[in-house]
């Protein structure tokens, strides 16, 4: 449906509106200026974590159902800098969804949110309730469906998450994508969300439909439950099960991986797995090792 329209556009089928184009130019210009001052700030080493929340939130770059994960936001707990190259790979992938999220604009004729109000762009903001509060989400775009307003998310993948996501139509959540996805879903109870991949090395996209599940924002709710509730009481949640697993890699013999992706970008892996040290390997990716008992 959206990425049709795409298309159209970029066959030259397609001619936008001065509208779309106000909108689109004046979303590039702050979300771009807002990203790259980030960014910087994390490059630099300045990003000031004392502004996040210190109750549990959604974002595709923190798995929800980590509980162990979640406790130490919670508490504060202090954060393991960010690899440069990771920087990097995030923020190319943050560039290629701006541009993406852009296109939307200047090609879908019904997008309900951002809007231009007074010349300001007004985003969409949404909460869903929980026993430690609300819960806040930022929604990047809204279009029309139906007369129903309808979350889109566009996320950026390598090409084995694309093309796993391409092969099974099922919106991969090892960065918490489908996650993201429900909660806004949930949140403005939308019957439905729209998920955009993009495969950054070449620019292909595709366009996944989501069904709105109620058993997720139940889910939600007994997690943050969970985890505040043992937060106040002064225990530690243990990890969950998937985060155990370590393997032997070839590339590093002698030592043992941390085996879950979602464990080797975590700010908090060297306290869940004692003795790991951050290494990269040969296509890149920052891998967590120790040697073996």
């Amino acid at each position: 449906m959206i990425v049709d329209k795409i298309e159209s556009y970029l066959r030259g089928e397609y001619t936008p509106t001065p509208e779309q184009f106000a909108l689109a130019d004046a979303m590039s210009k702050e979300r771009g200026a807002r990203e790259l001052a980030m960014f910087n700030g994390f490059f630099s080493g300045g990003y000031d974590h004392s502004k996040d929340d210190d109750r549990p939130t959604i974002s595709g770059s923190s798995p929800f159902w980590c509980v162990k994960r979640l406790q130490y936001g919670v508490l504060r707990a202090e954060k393991l800098p960010v690899a440069p190259r990771t920087l990097w790979a995030w923020y190319i992938g943050r560039c290629v969804e701006s541009m993406v999220q852009r296109l939307v604009v200047l090609t879908y004729e019904d997008v309900r949110w951002p809007r231009l109000t007074d010349g300001e762009l007004v985003e969409k903001e949404c909460s869903l309730d929980t026993p430690a509060g609300p819960i806040k989400g930022h929604v990047d775009l809204v279009v029309g469906v139906n007369d129903k307003e309808i979350p889109v998310e566009v996320k950026s993948s390598a090409t084995y998450g694309w093309n796993k996501t391409k092969r099974e139509k099922v919106v991969d959540d090892m960065f918490g994508h489908r996650t993201q996805c429900q909660f806004y879903a949930n949140a403005m109870e939308a019957p439905g969300a729209i998920y955009i991949s993009v495969k950054k090395e070449t620019g292909h996209y595709l366009e996944l439909h989501l069904d709105t599940d109620p058993r997720f924002a139940e889910g939600i709710r007994k997690v943050v439950d969970e985890v505040t509730t043992a937060t106040d009481m002064g225990v530690t949640l243990d990890r969950p099960t998937w985060a155990n697993e370590m393997k032997s890699p070839s590339e590093f013999p002698g030592m043992e991986q941390v085996g879950s992706v979602r464990c080797s970008y975590c700010s908090w892996v060297n306290r869940c797995h004692a003795g790991v040290e951050r290494r990269t390997n040969k296509r890149g990716t920052p891998v967590w090792l120790r040697p073996k008992e």
